[in-house]
């Protein structure tokens, strides 16, 4: 599927990443985890197409992603971030009906379910402005699982969510593999119910694979 051949980044002259290979497979959940400043968001971005690598490729299945080539792979990817990417003026529900649109989905029909899905039914016509930041965090969770992607990447996608938030995040994860799809998970302390299926660590730029839970 998604995959990081040979990949180095540098900022300035400090390096970041120091040659990393990592591949996400179909049905299986990749945990990565590392102290705070070791690079992991920028790997996440890297293999999201938001930075380009220095050295080395990113790969979709099996070829070469080039620049111009990240509009197709994004129909089959799904991103959540620390930032999660929504317009603040618009309301939730805004947010998702244009996500939809953009990957050829029927607006109003998916955004509502997938309010109703993560819990902001009630929310929905608010502008995101006035989310609280748990609130975001699961509106950007719902534009992320939306089009039902076959790689999903999330970068700390627990963090500001409440136990009823984290349980159901656990259990969209859980669904997204048994359909088959892949996931990144990027976080600094995962719950155990995470059950990942590779674990790595990243440490100095430098990818180590810790082996399964």
């Amino acid at each position: 599927m998604l995959a990081l051949d040979g990949v180095s980044r540098y900022r300035g002259e400090r390096l970041l990443l120091r040659n990393i290979h990592l591949g996400l497979s179909p049905g299986r959940l990749t945990l990565l985890q590392g102290p705070n400043g070791a690079g992991k968001t920028t790997l996440w971005m890297i293999m999201g197409g938001l930075l380009m690598p220095d050295k080395g490729h990113v790969l979709w299945q099996g070829k070469r992603i080039r620049r111009q080539d990240w509009s197709l792979v994004y129909r089959h990817v799904g991103l959540a971030g620390t930032e999660p990417f929504l317009h603040q003026d618009l309301t939730g529900q805004q947010n998702l009906v244009f996500w939809a649109r953009a990957c050829g989905l029927s607006g109003g029909r998916e955004a509502d379910r997938w309010l109703q899905q993560v819990g902001l039914q009630r929310e929905g016509d608010l502008p995101v402005r006035r989310y609280s930041l748990g609130q975001k965090k699961r509106l950007g969770l719902a534009r992320a699982f939306l089009s039902e992607p076959t790689v999903l990447l999330l970068d700390e996608p627990f963090s500001s969510l409440d136990r009823d938030g984290q349980r159901l995040l656990l259990a969209l994860l859980h669904q997204h593999r048994a359909r088959g799809g892949s996931a990144l998970v990027v976080q600094h302390e995962a719950p155990p119910d995470l059950a990942a299926d590779e674990i790595y660590r990243l440490e100095g730029g430098i990818l180590h694979r810790e082996g399964r839970p």
